[in-house]
This record gives structure tokens, sequence and C-alpha cells, in this order.
């Protein structure tokens, strides 16, 4: 290879890195510049029992959950 030639290979190879980052950096700046839109949240406790009732209900409801097998364990204090 001439020293031409590997000149064209890296200024290819660097043409390209920079394209990259210039596409990368008008994709940023073109998203961080969309409008935004707030999603009310409410934090009340009449809120936070109706999303979990929709959640246990979502999962095979109350019974489901009770029947579940669980792991347990018991524990016994030794004071000597």
């Amino acid at each position: 290879m001439s020293i031409v030639e590997h000149f064209r290979a890296c200024h290819a190879g660097m043409m390209q890195k920079i394209l990259r980052v210039i596409v990368l950096g008008g994709l940023v700046a073109c998203g961080s510049t969309q409008p935004t839109t707030e999603i009310p949240v409410d934090n009340s406790v009449d809120a936070a029992h109706q999303l979990a009732a929709k959640v246990i209900e979502a999962h095979g409801g109350l019974d489901a959950w009770r029947a579940a097998p669980t792991i347990s364990y018991e524990h016994e204090l030794m004071f000597d």
C-alpha cells in the first residue's frame, strides 16, 4: 500500500467518525427540543388504594394472593 492509499484509507475512516458525531449530535439536539407533556400525578390516599386494587385484580385477585405459597420461618431469641 502506497502512502497515498494509506492516507485515503485513514482519511475515509476519520470522515466516517466525524459524520457519525455530526449525525448523533443532530439527533440529540432535535430530540431535546421537543415539547414535553406533563402527566398529572395524584398522591392522595384514595388514589393509592385504587392503584393497589388494580394491581391486585390484574394479578388474580386477593384470594390468589392469599393462597400463594410463601416461605416463612420462626426466629427464637436466646439470651444466656
